[in-house]
């Protein structure tokens, strides 16, 4: 029996089980596949993976029966001639721990001898066979930036090794003989693969060379692999291909039949079908596995499927899809792990079926169901999701429990423990201290991938320190309040560091929400939303997150202040845009679209909520203008519009553009027209509001003779709805004695767009300090009762008795009072404040207070730092603004106070109340009050955070 075939078969069965739920038919199955090399080659050397990831990778592949997996150990930056002015500076690696050249192996992610050894291992266990390859004598940038001596020359011939140099033989032995050499050597027995990729120059050279390394690897016992190349490095010698296996990936570098004739066996690593290179504009993105699907096969290679071999050719071993991180050094992209795996899975599903399977009854999407009901291998978890009962997946608020158990409110029971923290009063229950360096909450869920909605309210300490402190971290990456070298909040994972556009305040309560979806992760900061990590923003970096949450602090360097509230959702919960007009509601038709193929063709992609799908023009070419035209569903008044181009290759990117609205569909009136530049970012066009049914986007040129969109969107102008304003008006002596009756006289201001037919008020007054006496009406015409709720609280209703309403700026109600102690300085507070107009509704106007001083006690020596102020509050709050009110130091005399918002300066005042405007709806500011004494002595800030109503 073959341990392989063995091993295969358990695959199978538990394929049948996941897709029938536990049942299986009676009978004997014949499981073999069609092909026997079934590979994926995976470039690790210009972006490093870690173990573990390649681990995930062996599973995935021997879950569908994959058994080639090669391993490009050793690549270098492709554009660094261009890029720097010394070649050096390009960015190159080679993987694996060299002792016979420590200077070659990389500084950033690198494999033990041993644990590489171990993988192999491994994998063989699980029916894979792992091709290591090192790749010379081109992309060898790594070994010539160790040893310049052995590189070709300079300029893009720098990381080619110098194949007329004998020292490069001596060095390329050396190299090879350390993993291939020895009774147990590294490599174990398994085929080789010496590269030979892309050489360029010396063609009897490079001929002599990949003959002498052929032979190198032959002598060993082993199999030797190589891309193909001899094509166009032709001439001689002859370069024999007995008992050698040949990557075919390019018809131009090496013709298939023409290798065959050398005695190569072929592995079919087309190019033009089965290249990704993430996010680069030459190669696919993410493969065409519907194309594929439906029209390829191991034996047919171009882009057309044109060029055939006989599908039972005796050299013909099988296919292998590559992935390439060409986008690297000074063209990092950011790509991670996770958008790795997301263009590895499809690709596995589809090809392992093309090359076992004998025959495609089912339609693609039929396969797709079964293959999605198949998914990910057993034992792995590779988009990182998390089991829960709900939506929320873990809701720490820190109110129950200790420090050595903190409960989760989610009800997944995901209950944490502290280490190096304190439970401490927050701005709203109990909240944790963390003490910076090893102090964390060490919780059972280590990663949350993406989707996710993430919530924190921290306070940050007030010591000036913004190096890095880290709010969570995992082995795969940290999420930072303190990014380093920025200090603003932010994450790092993969070596890679992001920093959004926000730096938090300190010694002030604020909600971070982290929003992480792929591709992208956005802040909010108090609901609003601050800035997005994608490569469509500023950053231009891919900003797929995967959510640490192994630990909320750090080991090494936590965050230093105070944290609430930790929520972690599985969705990606972002706010609604009022403006936008759903994509739902809208249908689009194009002047010319491509029938499906993969993620591009039908005008409907452009509306489709998906970045990655794209409208595109017929693939034949068109001539200009093209058009897409969007039905919005019913008719708007509409003043911006926003076109995403596709955001991977440059083909159909808009250039010179119109826009058209129609109200009926048919007669289209031009509103805009200009250039865009040919990049990724999104495109925004504003224009007057105008009334639209239909928008249409005119393309007058765009790139490669196409035009294609990823996603269009319309927004739509939001009816106002009037605004009533108004303030209460509330005036009163400034001082009494004690035993004095004061009259506070109140009345209404500044409303607009109604008539006031009347007033509820509700005052609070300190019942220490005064006492309640009546309510009377001031003037003829206003009906005034009043009613003491509560020591200390009256409620007062006016009504109008006449048809004009109640009058505005003349006080029409007083309310008696009368002073009983003494007091520096007592509020007398509105705190609801409503007016009701001619038809019933009742509006919310902007509340008032005063102060009244109560027989002062004499002043103390000026001098004496104030005592920090008391009772911060919003008396008045509108959509627009808030009324701060606050009561004063009583130690001795202020000059003035000074009012911060969101750790700004933003007044200096003599009194104790302040008036906020211009503020945003439904949004929570943070604010600071310190007092300033006669000799400029400052207090200690008071500071409250407070929401503007909606």
């Amino acid at each position: 029996i073959d341990e392989t075939g063995a091993f295969y078969s358990t695959r199978s069965i538990l394929q049948i089980l996941k897709q029938t739920k536990n049942t299986i038919a009676k009978g004997i199955v014949r499981d073999f596949p069609r092909y026997e090399t079934r590979g994926f080659m995976l470039d690790i050397a210009r972006k490093p993976f870690t173990m573990d990831y390649l681990k995930e990778t062996t599973k995935l592949m021997s879950w569908y029966k994959m058994n080639d997996f090669q391993v490009h150990l050793n690549d270098n930056e492709f554009w660094f001639h261009d890029e720097y002015e010394n070649w050096q500076d390009g960015y190159a690696a080679f993987r694996l721990e060299s002792e016979t050249f420590p200077e070659i192996t990389a500084k950033d992610l690198f494999y033990t001898k041993k644990e590489f050894g171990e993988f192999i291992d491994n994998s063989e266990l699980y029916g894979v066979n792992i091709i290591p390859e090192i790749d010379v004598p081109a992309h060898s940038l790594a070994f010539t930036k160790a040893f310049p001596e052995l590189r070709q020359g300079d300029g893009e011939k720098a990381d080619h090794l110098d194949v007329r140099n004998p020292e490069t033989f001596k060095f390329v032995d050396a190299l090879f003989n350390e993993y291939i050499g020895g009774e147990n050597p590294v490599f174990r027995d398994q085929d080789f693969h010496i590269g030979t990729d892309e050489y360029k120059g010396d063609n009897e050279g490079f001929r002599m060379f990949t003959n002498n390394y052929l032979d190198f690897v032959r002598d060993k016992g082993r199999t030797p692999r190589l891309w193909g190349s001899l094509s166009q490095i032709n001439g001689q010698p002859s370069v024999s291909g007995e008992g050698a296996t040949m990557n075919l990936w390019n018809l131009w570098w090496a013709d298939p039949v023409a290798m065959m004739n050398k005695g190569f066996d072929i592995v079919n690593t087309d190019d033009s079908n089965l290249y990704i290179v993430p996010r680069a504009s030459y190669y696919e993105d993410y493969l065409d596995t519907k194309s594929l699907y439906e029209n390829w096969e191991p034996n047919t290679f171009s882009g057309n499927y044109s060029y055939k071999i006989p599908a039972g050719h005796p050299q013909l071993k099988g296919g292998m899809f590559a992935l390439w991180n060409d986008l690297i050094g000074a063209k990092a992209n950011g790509i991670s792990e996770l958008d790795t795996f997301d263009r590895i899975m499809p690709a596995v599903q589809v090809l392992s079926e093309k090359m076992w399977s004998t025959d495609n009854e089912k339609s693609f999407n039929e396969f797709k169901e079964v293959a999605d009901e198949v998914g990910t291998a057993p034992n792995t978890n590779p988009r990182y999701e998390v089991e829960s009962v709900g939506e929320t997946l873990i809701d720490y608020d820190f109110n129950n429990g200790s420090e050595n158990e903190m409960v989760d409110n989610s009800g997944n029971n995901y209950n944490a423990t502290g280490s190096n923290v304190e439970v401490i009063d927050g701005e709203d229950g109990k909240a944790i201290s963390f003490k910076g360096e090893s102090s964390f909450v060490d919780t059972p869920v280590e990663n949350k991938g993406p989707n996710y909605t993430a919530t924190f309210k921290v306070k940050k300490d007030g010591n000036g320190d913004f190096s890095e402190q880290i709010l969570s971290e995992s082995k795969n990456g940290s999420l930072k309040a303190c990014q380093k070298d920025t200090g603003k909040v932010g994450f790092s994972r993969e070596f890679y560091d992001f920093s959004f556009n926000y730096q938090l305040p300190e010694d002030q309560w604020v909600e971070l929400t982290f929003v992480g979806e792929m591709t992208k992760t956005s802040l909010y900061v108090n609901g609003q939303l601050i800035d997005t990590i994608s490569e469509v923003s500023e950053h231009e970096k891919v900003g797929t997150f995967v959510l640490p949450l192994d630990k909320i602090g750090s080991e090494t360097n936590s965050f230093k202040g105070a944290i609430d509230d930790v929520q972690v959702k599985n969705i990606a919960e972002k706010p609604i845009d009022p403006t936008l007009i759903p994509q739902s509601e809208m249908t689009a038709t194009a002047t010319s679209e491509h029938t499906a193929a993969g993620n591009e063709g039908y005008a409907s992609y452009a509306i489709d909520g998906n970045e990655n799908t794209i409208w595109h023009t017929d693939w034949a070419g068109v001539t200009f203008p093209q058009n897409i035209t969007l039905n919005l569903g019913g008719e708007h008044t509409i003043n911006k519009f926003t076109y995403l181009p596709r955001q991977s290759g440059d083909n159909g990117k808009i250039e010179q553009y119109e826009l058209q609205v129609s109200t009926d569909g048919e007669t289209f009136t031009k509103v805009a027209e200009g250039t865009w530049n040919i990049d990724k970012s999104l495109k925004t066009i504003n224009f007057d509001p105008v009334k639209a049914t239909h928008v249409r986007l005119v393309a007058n040129d765009a790139v490669g003779n196409f035009v294609s969109a990823a996603e269009l969107n319309v927004h739509k102008v939001t009816e106002e709805i009037p605004e009533v304003g108004g303030k209460v008006a509330i005036t009163a002596p400034t001082e009494v004695k004690v035993n004095e009756k004061v009259n506070v006289e109140l009345g209404i201001n500044e409303i607009k767009n109604i008539s006031p037919y009347a007033s509820d008020f509700t005052i609070t007054y300190d019942p220490e300090v005064f006492d309640y006496n009546e309510v009377t009406s001031k003037i003829e015409g206003v009906l005034v009762t009043g009613k003491k709720v509560e020591e200390g609280k009256i409620r007062v209703l006016a009504s109008s008795l006449g048809g004009d309403g109640l009058p505005q700026g003349t006080n029409f109600i007083n309310l008696g009072l009368t002073a009983k102690a003494i007091s520096e300085e007592s509020v007398i507070t509105v705190d609801i404040a409503q007016v009701g107009d001619e038809n019933g509704n009742v509006h919310e106007i902007e509340k008032g207070s005063t102060k009244i001083a109560v027989k002062e006690n004499s002043i103390p020596d000026p001098g004496v730092k104030p005592n920090k102020v008391a009772d911060l509050k919003g008396s008045e709050i509108t959509s627009n603004s808030i009324k701060l009110t606050w009561t004063a130091p009583t130690n001795t005399e202020v000059s003035e106070y000074i009012i911060y918002k969101d750790s700004k300066e933003i007044a200096r005042v003599n009194g104790t109340e302040y008036l906020v405007e211009d503020l945003k709806a439904n949004t929570l500011y943070g604010f600071k009050i310190v007092a300033v004494g006669v000799n400029d002595e400052i207090s200690r800030p008071f500071a409250k955070n407070i929401r503007t109503s909606k």
